[in-house]
């Protein structure tokens, strides 16, 4: 995978925000049967035991014992049973949010995979559906945790060769300016230059922007910017000089947008951070 893509893909999952909707395990009835469905959650079955049939988009899969479907939220479902011998998994539904947009549509993932260790996979869904039932005041901390560990390892087992960047059409013109952003970030980056990148008159592109990101060009650039300062804070000695070149800011200006985004300036953030190792 070309190593921009690979650093876009690597944001992507640092800025993601998962949220855990419902966790169970159970085995369908004959009845379990739905079509053309486009639901704004993920859907992740761990097959157990059983058959059936399931069409994400128009793709038709039956997948089999082992197996691990994910189901993009906004992509179009169908699921159904195939006779008598029924699905038994365990299965949840949750939301991953890059911002607005949802992570499953940014990146193009397989929609079945080969479970290699299946114990594992199955442990994972055990404790997410105990925390999902549990009354402790500590406990959506703790569904988000084992969520995290879930999606990961569906990650870790998906082949290098079946990772890329969405191939729908919006998609791919936002994940175009992104890397643009990522790479030049350290730049003054105009809405004119990103417009172009795309084809796009800039009026129109800042449209087309916001009625995905709900934000403008230059508000996601400012935040790009003091997430990058945040993360050179907690990670490096830079001093604020060198961190403001590396972010393509003047440190009179980062400062105060800083403080904007955290209540707090960056010497006293990168204190916090240090006091808490």
């Amino acid at each position: 995978m070309d190593i921009n893509h690979l650093k876009l893909i690597q944001n992507y999952l640092a800025n993601a925000n998962l949220r855990l909707s419902i966790a169970k395990v159970d085995k369908v009835s004959q009845n379990w049967r739905f079509f053309n469905m486009r639901p704004s959650y993920n859907a992740l079955y761990f097959i157990r035991e059983g058959e059936g049939w399931i069409k994400i988009d128009e793709q038709e899969y039956h997948p089999s014992p082992g197996q691990i479907v994910l189901m993009p939220a906004g992509s179009l479902h169908s699921i159904s049973v195939v006779g008598d011998n029924t699905y038994r998994k365990f299965w949840c539904h949750f939301t991953a949010k890059v911002d607005t947009l949802n992570l499953f549509q940014l990146i193009h993932l397989p929609h079945v995979l080969d479970v290699p260790d299946e114990s594992y996979m199955e442990q994972l869904f055990k404790e997410l559906i105990d925390a999902y039932g549990s009354s402790a005041w500590t406990a959506p901390l703790q569904r988000n945790e084992i969520l995290m560990k879930l999606v990961r390892h569906y990650l870790d087992i998906v082949p290098d060769r079946q990772l890329s960047l969405s191939m729908l059409p919006d998609m791919q013109k936002l994940n175009t300016v992104f890397q643009y952003i990522e790479e030049h970030i350290n730049d003054n980056v105009s809405v004119e230059q990103l417009a172009g990148l795309i084809h796009y008159n800039p009026n129109y592109f800042i449209r087309f922007f916001k009625s995905k990101m709900k934000m403008t060009p230059v508000q996601y650039i400012i935040k790009v910017r003091i997430e990058k300062t945040k993360g050179l804070l907690m990670t490096t000695d830079l001093t604020l000089e060198e961190i403001g070149r590396k972010v393509g800011m003047e440190v009179h200006y980062l400062c105060r947008v800083f403080r904007q985004f955290t209540n707090m300036s960056p010497g006293e953030f990168r204190n916090q951070i240090m006091s808490n190792r």
